[in-house]
């Protein structure tokens, strides 16, 4: 259980970084 949770805030977080970056490179261009 804590693997699978653990598993969904690892996907989670890769979403909301991927997201900061993309607006990141839209911000600096």
């Amino acid at each position: 259980m804590f693997l699978q949770l653990n598993d969904s805030l690892a996907m989670i977080n890769h979403k909301f970084y991927g997201y900061n970056r993309i607006k990141l490179v839209v911000f600096y261009k």
